[in-house]
């Protein structure tokens, strides 16, 4: 799950827990092409592809 990771954000939100929503603190999300050899790119210059995939995980991906 470390190469070509495009970005990444915590799933904690401050508006989720003034509303009573629980989300784990351990959340994040992450977007990457699964499929990627080549070296990264900037990502100013990278535009969105439909290669690019979302994960999200509650437990550092040590589950898929």
């Amino acid at each position: 799950m470390n190469d070509y990771v495009f970005d990444f954000e915590w799933g904690q939100s401050k508006h989720a827990k003034t509303k009573g929503v629980v989300i784990p603190d351990e959340r994040i999300f992450v977007t990457r092409d699964p499929l990627q050899t080549k070296k990264q790119t900037d990502s100013k210059k990278e535009r969105w592809s439909l290669k690019i995939n979302l994960y999200v995980s509650d437990d550092w991906y040590k589950t898929s």
